[in-house]
């Protein structure tokens, strides 16, 4: 019999300041997108994954503030979880 077969073993690796963000994933993200439009001369496109659909919504509001001029989400999901990618550019 195998040991540990009940044990649930997940693939998450790094410090905890690696994996866990003050505020969470929106906070995250919106801070992210902020900090984007500062470097929107350096890059021409940004992306981030989102795993809350509701954040999407929020994102694309905050993004329209902030001079996106285009953004795309591509949805995807793997056995029962989705999530989504969310490609924005200020070009």
């Amino acid at each position: 019999m195998n040991k540990g077969v009940d044990e649930i073993v997940r693939n998450f690796a790094g410090s905890e300041s690696e994996l866990w963000y003050k505020g969470g994933e929106k906070s995250f993200i919106h801070n992210y997108l902020y900090e984007s439009s500062l470097f929107k001369n350096q890059c021409i496109w940004f992306t981030t994954l989102v795993s809350k659909k509701d954040l999407v919504k929020g994102m694309y509001l905050s993004l329209k503030k902030l001079g996106a001029t285009d953004v795309k989400t591509i949805n995807m999901g793997q056995g029962n979880k989705i999530s989504r990618i969310v490609a924005w550019t200020f070009k």
